[in-house]
């Protein structure tokens, strides 16, 4: 898969460096931006995390909700990859089908 042009102009424009740190168990992992302030530095953090995404191998679980209204990108992380809905528009769904068997037991 090729990276998108504006990912990698992302990218190129928040240049860093990584270092490990010692936490815990096992050292993690710090992303230092070298140049730089507030939202540019986010900027830079969130195209290194689409980019990681974008290399990895689980890009099957990016899905869109099938609510055709909302149509909201998310990460499916359930076992069997069986998620259909963004956060919200699942429990909307789960509301509407509690509802729709209450009303069709005996004596509601």
């Amino acid at each position: 898969m090729r990276m998108p042009t504006e990912l990698n102009r992302v990218l190129a424009a928040h240049p860093v460096q990584f270092r490990a740190s010692p936490r815990g168990p096992q050292p993690e992992l710090d992303v230092v931006p070298l140049s730089g302030r507030g939202s540019r530095i986010i900027a830079g953090e969130i195209a290194l995390s689409a980019a990681r995404f974008l290399a990895g191998e689980e890009l099957d679980r990016l899905k869109l909700c099938d609510n055709r209204g909302c149509r909201w990108m998310f990460y499916d992380d359930t076992k069997n990859r069986s998620r259909r809905w963004c956060g919200p528009c699942g429990n909307v769904d789960k509301v509407r089908r509690f509802r729709q068997r209450q009303r069709h037991q005996p004596g509601h």
